[in-house]
């Protein structure tokens, strides 16, 4: 039923990725951010190009991008490629 539907509607299919992605990165930044206190991984306010007043975690980028590719690879499972195309 759902891969019907994601057959007829392509967005639908692309939208249940990003939502899966964002809920993802929503769940694990706050690990991340007690991940970075624990082991003092922060960009620090020492050069005079940077502007921000607090220190910055470095961490944020792995988030976004390991949510990305583990619903894009949970969602690739699901279709057939052909049968879409």
């Amino acid at each position: 039923m759902f891969t019907d539907l994601i057959v007829a509607y392509p967005i639908v299919f692309y939208g249940a990725i990003a939502l899966l992605a964002f809920a993802m990165v929503l769940l694990s930044i706050p690990s991340i951010i007690f991940t970075s206190l624990k082991y003092k991984l922060f960009d620090t306010n020492d050069l005079h190009r940077k502007n921000h007043n607090l220190s910055i975690s470095r961490l944020g980028g792995l988030a976004i991008v390991a949510s990305f590719t583990i619903s894009t690879l949970l969602f690739s499972a699901m279709i057939n490629f052909k049968e879409a195309n």
